[in-house]
């Protein structure tokens, strides 16, 4: 009974004298990583809005279509930034009106459409609002940059 007591110490202090190595990534490592990427993204063109997916990090916002003068003018977005509606068609044209339809406006039907997301260089934090007026020192960024940070 001895000898296993001894032998279980003996065990014990030969797994605790094992050397640990861990390898852990710092958060303000990983901010950089992305601070870095989003610095490279800046390149590349492109549309705010878009039918589909692709390859930017985009979220969808609702979109409405605008009927006057006896016809549909097209679909707007009501920026909650510029608090006008603007035309999801480039070059995405203001209306002098927001929230509050013009007399003669209506909405006669609804979608949705993909938009940028802004991310500050800086701070790499996301922009709160969805809105076509790139904010000052921020830019858009690729699904792929986005996911190697969020991995990290």
């Amino acid at each position: 009974m001895e000898e296993r007591s001894a032998l279980r110490r003996k065990v014990l202090r030969g797994t605790l004298a094992a050397p640990v190595v861990l390898t852990v990534s710092s958060a303000s490592a990983a901010a950089s990583s992305f601070a870095r990427c989003l610095a490279h993204d800046t390149r590349e063109r492109h549309a705010f809005f878009s039918d589909t997916s692709d390859h930017w990090f985009r979220k969808q916002v609702p979109v409405s279509m605008l009927w006057a003068q006896g016809q549909d003018q097209g679909y707007y977005y009501l920026d909650p930034v510029k608090n006008v509606w603007v035309s999801v068609a480039p070059p995405h044209t203001p209306l002098p009106f927001g929230a509050v339809l013009a007399p003669g406006w209506k909405i006669s039907s609804q979608s949705s459409r993909w938009a940028l997301v802004w991310f500050d260089r800086a701070t790499t934090t996301q922009y709160s609002r969805i809105t076509l007026q790139k904010p000052f020192g921020s830019t858009a960024t690729t699904m792929s940059c986005y996911g190697s940070f969020n991995k990290a």
